[in-house]
């Protein structure tokens, strides 16, 4: 009886230390993961434009570390196709986009702010305003 109880009590152990080695591991890749997401910052951020006239204005998105650090232009931090949409479709509308740019048109004698929103298919976002002034 003395083996089955040593027996159970190893076979105890060893499922405790799996159990414990499966945690640190999912503690590693979480950590791993939220090293490498990134947030998209938009330039320009701000734009003051004349509503009165059509204008145009190309914006571009870069990758940026989530909680901070240098930007980077690197496209391959960014997964592609970027989806841009505006707040307002009554000031203007993304005309086009190709790789991490888009083209706002504004349209004429309006007035008001417009929120520029970029995402890409892993669900980072960035955003842009254009303020349109007559």
């Amino acid at each position: 009886m003395k083996s089955s109880t040593t027996a159970g009590l190893a076979a105890c152990a060893v499922v405790a230390g799996m159990a414990a080695c499966a945690a640190f591991m999912a503690g590693c890749e979480t950590a791993e993961s939220d090293a490498n997401a990134f947030v998209l910052e938009v330039s320009p951020q701000l734009v003051e434009i004349d509503g009165g006239a059509a204008t145009s204005v190309i914006f571009t998105a870069t990758a940026k570390p989530f909680g901070g650090g240098a930007s980077t232009s690197v496209v391959g931090s960014i997964f592609l196709p970027l989806r841009w949409t505006v707040s307002n479709r009554s000031l203007g509308s993304i005309a086009g986009s190709a790789g991490n740019q888009a083209l706002y048109s504004s349209i004429p004698g309006t007035e008001g702010q417009n929120i520029v929103t970029v995402s890409d298919q892993a669900g980072s976002e960035g955003m842009a305003v254009v303020n349109q002034s007559l």
